[in-house]
């Protein structure tokens, strides 16, 4: 070999290890030497946002803001709770980009980051818009395994992926963006209750005072209710009355199965739920109005001041009748199946046969005094423990 040979190929070999380091670096990891945002400046635009997408796999949901209100749209245009919305985004601005990773598509599934819509695809699209104009697209993607707040992400315009520092892992369910608490009148101020199913005997349940029991009625003469505590349950059924997901009342037909059930509160509002089962979901329609105070309340009003009063009180209740009938009326709700089960109670379900008043069971019949359930009286001396004889060997 020449001198010249030589040179050529030692400058050769030379080229080509740095040719072999560059690429290598290029596909390697890049740290930066300080945090920046993902998305800078988005802070300063958040308000301008009117609409989100989030997707992952099969579902799909769409909020939408109008009026300064942010809306479902996928499920009938129901409030969506303003705070989940309001964190989501906040959080959005403030995700952190700490290093850049892999551009290979092949490698997009092992981070997450592969797209939301591909055949199960664990990660989730998220995208924000200002008008017609999307300010953000960013697939998130896994998070990084023993580390706190540090998650895998992809802008959607940069094959990129990305190791970020943020909270950020939006549902795309409709029922997690729900306002879910729609209803919640306390059992104290129910004085009355009619149930009216469509093919079974209507019944009702009343009472003149707070603190006094419910009477249940109809009863034959051989019936008594099941217990007090069951007339109480179905009477606290619209406390915490929290719902899975809506629709608009005109697009839900409730069937031949469905049974309404009413409410009447001591200060005048009247509450009618119509209610059915479909399988194992559950479904609830709620209308309120005020019709002032019960007969009895009334007649305990004493003239002058109390009358004052009893105005104002009208006129607060009457206020919350309009605000409920607004916030709810539009639509049909889907409920927890327990929910159900209590609007919608046949009479069976709350009776049972009187027994006689001088029956008695196995458990009280050797002990008439005291009875099961019951003890004797202070000092009252124990009956005599039976005397054993000893046994004797022969």
């Amino acid at each position: 070999m020449s001198r010249g040979q030589a040179i050529l190929l030692t400058l050769g070999t030379t080229a080509a290890i740095f040719i072999a380091y560059f690429a290598v670096q290029a596909r390697a990891p890049v740290s930066l030497p300080e945090r920046q945002p993902v998305f800078p400046g988005l802070l300063q635009e958040l308000n301008d946002i009117d609409r989100v997408e989030v997707r992952q796999g099969a579902e799909q949901v769409t909020l939408g803001k109008d009026d300064n209100t942010w809306r479902i749209r996928s499920s009938g245009d129901y409030p969506a709770d303003y705070s989940k919305v309001r964190n989501v985004l906040l959080s959005l601005s403030q995700v952190e980009l700490l290093e850049y990773k892999t551009e290979n598509p092949e490698k997009y599934a092992k981070l997450g980051v592969e797209d939301p819509g591909a055949e199960n695809s664990q990660s989730i699209g998220f995208k924000a818009f200002a008008g017609e104009e999307p300010l953000v697209e960013l697939i998130i993607g896994r998070e990084r395994e023993g580390q706190n707040q540090r998650f895998y992400a992809r802008r959607v315009a940069n094959p990129h992926a990305l190791l970020v520092a943020g909270v950020l892992r939006p549902s795309a369910s409709s029922r997690d963006w729900l306002q879910s608490l729609v209803l919640d009148i306390s059992k104290q101020r129910i004085s009355e209750v009619t149930f009216q199913p469509r093919s079974d005997r209507e019944w009702s349940m009343r009472r003149d005072d707070p603190d006094q029991d419910f009477v249940l009625l109809p009863l034959a003469e051989n019936q008594e209710p099941r217990s007090q505590s069951l007339l109480n349950q179905i009477a606290a059924a619209l406390e915490q009355t929290h719902v899975d997901n809506s629709m608009q009342a005109p697009s839900f037909k409730f069937g031949p199965e469905s049974a309404s059930i009413s409410y009447r509160t001591f200060d005048g509002l009247h509450i009618q739920v119509t209610t059915e089962r479909r399988a194992n979901l559950a479904y609830a329609a709620f209308h309120i109005q005020y019709e002032g105070p019960s007969e009895e309340e009334a007649a305990a009003t004493e003239p002058g001041a109390e009358e004052a009063t009893m105005e104002d009180q009208g006129e607060t209740v009457r206020a919350e009748a309009r605000r409920l009938e607004k916030s709810l009326a539009p639509w049909v709700f889907e409920i927890p199946l327990f929910k159900h089960l209590n609007f919608a109670r046949d009479l069976d379900s709350l009776v049972k046969e009187k027994q006689a008043e001088n029956a008695t069971t196995p458990e009280t019949e050797n002990f008439p005094e005291t009875g099961a359930g019951h003890f004797p009286e202070t000092g009252a001396e124990p009956p005599p423990s039976p005397v054993h004889e000893p046994v004797v060997s022969e």
